[in-house]
């Protein structure tokens, strides 16, 4: 039996339809799909709940929270401790599964318990509309293109537990399935390639898209790709197996954990001068432990001010000013290196003048 883990966080529920529906298909009912929905908010939550209850194989997981970065690492780690099947298959919820797949993941997983095996993915155009994949049959779908992929693996289910899973360092998007490869080698695990055409991937913009380098209440840490990608390559030059800092692999925070971090016993406004956010972040805010914090980081009402921008022509001295967008990746830099095992959160106002970073130190 292979269990199918899916990691989610508000994705329209139409591609979760297709995808579903090509599981209901499947000629082997050997298996079971837990799906982690990480943090979505209620709008995504509710219909992708409502759907999931209508396939009888799905095992429906909301973890995380709405003020929690995006983790992919963290979802599947809590996965693959839900599961109690000897095989796990990481999938990517744009995929559509040739009915096949599960006879021959049954099939090649009875030989492969000292090695790990990777697939490849028939991309369909961006011109497919979900009209014709949901009238077509898998095999009446013709891909633009075939490629290696790392987003879909099967591993025993002994070998994640033996690395202590995915790496959780890894937020966003980046190097999290390399790092796994990776570990697993290192570990003695065999890495194996698959030729056979199991899964369509749907289209979408790739990431980071066009909206990367734009500062929107959406989340983004400037320059993730690298900083993950960095990571990446001191696991190697380390030969590590297990990641560092993460012994409680596998946890994860809860809609309750949210609740925490409305009542904090401790409140900070503080303006984008620089000063006084660089010391608050990498000083001060390590005098509250025991304690739930929370602050509000507000745009000066000076910055950008007429008399602000005239003292800076003219070259008189003042304090140096963050920009929003660079205040907000100081913060979610300090989580990612810091704080990402703690319960917090994080989240840009509308008008993109405050940000909001809430953390419990109390464990």
């Amino acid at each position: 039996m292979v269990t199918i883990l899916f990691a989610y966080r508000n994705r329209d529920i139409e591609r979760i339809s297709v995808l579903m529906d090509s599981l209901a298909s499947q000629t082997d009912t050997n298996f079971e799909v837990i799906f982690i929905n990480y943090g979505s908010t209620l709008n995504f939550s509710t219909p992708i709940e409502a759907l999931l209850r209508s396939y009888t194989f799905v095992k429906y997981y909301y973890v995380g929270h709405t003020g929690l970065l995006w983790n992919k690492s963290k979802a599947f780690n809590y996965g693959i401790k839900k599961s109690n099947s000897p095989y796990v298959l990481t999938a990517d919820v744009d995929l559509i599964f040739n009915p096949d797949t599960i006879q021959f993941l049954n099939t090649i997983s009875a030989s492969s318990s000292s090695s790990f095996t990777l697939f490849n993915y028939g991309y369909l155009a961006k011109e497919t509309s979900l009209t014709e994949i949901k009238q077509s049959s898998f095999h009446q779908l013709v891909p633009k293109h075939y490629g290696e992929v790392n987003g879909v693996g099967l591993y025993p289910k002994k070998a994640l537990e033996a690395i202590h899973g995915f790496d959780e360092f890894y937020h966003f998007y980046g190097s999290e399935d390399e790092d796994l490869f990776l570990r697993l080698k290192n570990a003695g695990y065999q890495l194996l390639r698959e030729d056979e055409h199991l899964f369509l991937h749907q289209w979408h913009p790739r990431y980071p898209n066009n909206l990367e380098n734009k500062f929107t209440t959406v989340p983004r840490l400037s320059n993730v790709l690298r900083i993950n990608q960095k990571h990446y390559f001191r696991v190697a030059d380390f030969n590590m197996v297990i990641p560092k800092n993460q012994l409680l692999w596998g946890n994860c925070y809860t809609k309750k954990d949210l609740n925490i971090l409305d009542n904090p016993t401790r409140r900070f406004e503080i303006s984008n001068i620089k000063s006084s956010v660089t010391h608050f972040l990498n000083e001060e805010l390590s005098w509250h432990k025991g304690e739930v914090v929370a602050v509000d980081f507000i745009q000066d009402s000076n910055y950008l001010s007429l008399k602000s921008r005239i003292k800076n022509f003219i070259g008189l001295k003042q304090q140096p000013y963050l920009k929003m967008c660079s205040l907000s990746d100081a913060v979610l830099e300090k989580i990612v290196f810091n704080y990402r095992h703690n319960n917090y959160l994080f989240c840009i106002s509308e008008n993109l003048k405050k940000v909001t970073f809430v953390i419990d130190l109390t464990k």
